[in-house]
């Protein structure tokens, strides 16, 4: 257990979930973009390429 600069107890092991990863290395499937992308990111694409999602039916 350690302590944060509040003084609060944190515990390493809080059984909390793990966050998901993907493979190092993996670059955007768009053909002529060379961006890598970050091992969190569950996109086959990079943000500039990642295909827009529209909602159809907003709040008013």
């Amino acid at each position: 257990m350690t302590r944060a600069r509040s003084g609060r107890n944190i515990s390493s092991e809080s059984g909390s979930a793990k966050v998901t990863s993907y493979d190092s290395g993996r670059v955007c499937e768009r053909e002529t973009c060379t961006t890598v992308l970050s091992r969190y990111n569950k996109s086959p694409y990079c943000s500039v390429h990642e295909p827009r999602t529209f909602n159809l039916n907003p709040r008013r």
